[in-house]
């Protein structure tokens, strides 16, 4: 897995929801981490709002093609 200054974007993860207790727990769990993505609004700075949901999916499936993650 790549680490944090090794991506090609700045990743943002937003989870007001989540209580630092259970936070806490997430960080120092032992499963494996599951990451999903459904959409690729902005990547680099530029803003994909405007494109096409195919294709911004399809932008989305290519750059975790290039992360090796699977899609």
């Amino acid at each position: 897995m790549a680490r944090r200054a090794e991506l090609p974007f700045n990743p943002t993860v937003t989870a007001p929801a989540i209580s630092v207790h259970v936070f806490n727990d997430l960080l120092f769990r032992r499963r494996e981490c599951l990451f999903f993505a459904f959409d690729l609004l902005f990547l680099n700075g530029e803003d994909l709002r405007w494109l096409p949901l195919i294709e911004r999916k399809a932008r989305l499936k290519k750059l975790l093609r290039v992360l090796h993650w699977q899609s």
